[in-house]
């Protein structure tokens, strides 16, 4: 997007990234993706880029855009999005948004903006144990049928 621009001060990954993860989600939710593999499961990195804070955006093209008449918006809350978002503020609004059985860790590893204590952001939230649990544990282990 823009990789003219995107050149200068690491945005081909500071800005680049999440904006290519809100095109990724939006084709999902557009092209009813979901809808035609009901059992898929698909992780979005970084939180979603922008797309939990813009969902009403979307709905709101859904209103009014005759190409996306149909479109259920409300299938995000069957995608996954991962914790890599480096303030609390940020992952306790994106759980909000698509609830903590939506939310798995992450890391970025091995890329060198990872956050290699990950696990200190998802502990620093004030949300119940079973919460911490879901995002550290269970989530993933129900992604990947691991008991």
């Amino acid at each position: 997007m823009a990789q003219e621009r995107l050149k200068k001060y690491y945005m081909e990954i500071v800005v680049g990234t999440l904006a290519e993860t809100m095109v990724a989600v939006s084709s999902v939710l557009f092209g009813g993706v979901l809808r035609q593999f009901p059992r898929l499961k698909l992780v979005f990195c970084h939180g979603g880029g922008a797309i939990p804070y813009q969902l009403g955006r979307l709905r709101r093209a859904t209103e009014v855009r005759q190409e996306l008449k149909g479109v259920d918006v409300g299938d995000v809350k069957r995608l996954y999005f991962d914790t890599v978002l480096f303030e609390a503020s940020s992952l306790k609004f994106l759980i909000e948004a698509v609830g903590a059985e939506r939310v798995v860790l992450g890391t970025d590893y091995p890329f060198n903006m990872g956050d290699w204590e990950a696990v200190k952001l998802v502990n620093s939230l004030n949300v119940s144990e079973n919460v911490k649990r879901r995002i550290l544990f269970d989530n993933a282990s129900e992604i990947y049928n691991v008991k």
